[in-house]
């Protein structure tokens, strides 16, 4: 049974890699540059359009492929600019320029993967609650205080587009490679 699931998983990495622009951890060096903010020209040009429909497309096949994947940031397809997208309730959304600007006292640990480093997961400690302020693909400026899946998905996703990696802020002794991927579906947030 084990060798079933590390197996499917690395048939899952091969289509991954094969049928998408993501790019993994080591590959390249975008992930860990800090991004460029988006600016009106790119809004004009098409490029904000264009990161947005790349970003979701990725994210889509690699939902379609393992079950799971919330949130995807412009340098985990090749792209340096301030762009994130997230999924939930059934809903794509994309957030230009995020900036957190209200962290909780409350801080929260819970165990993350990436989609550029999977299966590789760590509990990481994070602010419970958070608002950001960001940019729709339209241009319009919106300010959203995130429930606490909100929160954990923002910080993770923003902490991309300034070249950190989830695995840099992991809890001493908790990095561990999870071949079952939904069972990460299961874990819980944990106050702290």
């Amino acid at each position: 049974m084990a060798h079933e699931v590390v197996t499917r998983t690395f048939e899952i990495l091969k289509a991954i890699s094969a049928e998408t622009d993501i790019t993994f951890w080591g590959a390249d060096e975008i992930l860990r540059s800090p991004c460029a903010e988006v600016t009106e020209a790119d809004f004009k040009n098409g490029m904000v359009d264009r990161v947005a429909a790349k970003l979701e497309k990725n994210l889509k096949f690699y939902r379609d492929k393992t079950g799971i994947g919330r949130g995807i940031a412009a340098p985990q397809v090749g792209e340096n600019l301030r762009i994130i997208t997230i999924y939930l309730n059934d809903i794509f959304e994309t957030l230009i320029n995020p900036v957190i600007i209200r962290r909780s006292q409350e801080d929260a640990i819970y165990r993350e993967g990436c989609l550029s480093s999977l299966p590789l997961t760590a509990r990481v400690v994070r602010p419970h609650l958070l608002t950001v302020d960001y940019l729709t693909p339209d241009g319009r400026q919106v300010t959203k205080q995130c429930n606490e899946i909100e929160s954990r998905l923002l910080g993770h996703e923003l902490d991309h587009l300034d070249g950190i990696w989830f695995a840099d802020k992991a809890a001493p002794g908790t990095l561990r490679m999870v071949y079952d991927l939904k069972s990460l579906l299961s874990e819980k947030l944990e106050l702290i």
